[in-house]
């Protein structure tokens, strides 16, 4: 699946160069560049969707549904909140 997606995002012509580091051994890290279509996976989508979707409907339980996660707090970390920034944006709409 992953081949197919960066084939995809090749042919779209998603080839910005990307500078990442990967790690060598314990201490060195290896300065890379690549076209960003070879680092696109399936799990980038899928965080990708889920992030949108918060934003969109900013309904966390939905999305941990939709996700298929079983715990509101797997989702945040996934998408990359804490509890506190779910309570400060749940604050905003509260009476």
């Amino acid at each position: 699946m992953n081949k197919r997606i960066k084939k995809l995002c090749e042919r779209a012509k998603i080839d910005t160069l990307v500078t990442y580091y990967k790690s060598v051994g314990t201490k060195n890290m290896e300065v890379l560049h690549s076209p960003k279509h070879k680092l696109i996976t399936l799990h980038c989508g899928r965080r990708t969707f889920a992030t949108i979707a918060k934003e969109y409907t900013n309904d966390l339980p939905l999305v941990s549904k939709m996700l298929g996660h079983n715990d509101t707090k797997t989702t945040m970390r996934y998408i990359g909140e804490t509890e506190s920034d779910y309570s400060k944006i749940d604050g905003l709409f509260s009476d």
